[in-house]
């Protein structure tokens, strides 16, 4: 993918949300490539496995969408279009 020609329409006072939503996906995608494994390995898998993983990377999902739904929101004001990455 080609972002050279993608300029930042987010405010800077954004910039550390979406960070931590950066950290927060990055630990949802490692907890859900381990489940991958786990399911890809074959056999029986239990549930008391399988529900640490998903209950840690639920909430995190979740705080994801609300903040990134909230700055799509705040662009709206803006008279610039919302960055496409955002929406």
């Amino acid at each position: 993918m080609n972002n050279d020609n993608l300029q930042p329409s987010t405010p800077e006072k954004n910039s550390h949300k979406l960070r931590g939503i950066a950290g927060e996906l990055t630990e949802v995608h490692e907890l859900l490539s381990a489940l991958c494994v786990e399911l890809g390995g074959g056999g029986i898998v239990q549930a008391r496995h399988l529900e640490p993983m998903l209950a840690s990377a639920v909430p995190k999902l979740d705080h994801a969408v609300r903040t990134m739904n909230e700055l799509t929101e705040d662009s709206e004001d803006d008279s610039e279009p919302p960055n496409p990455r955002l929406v």
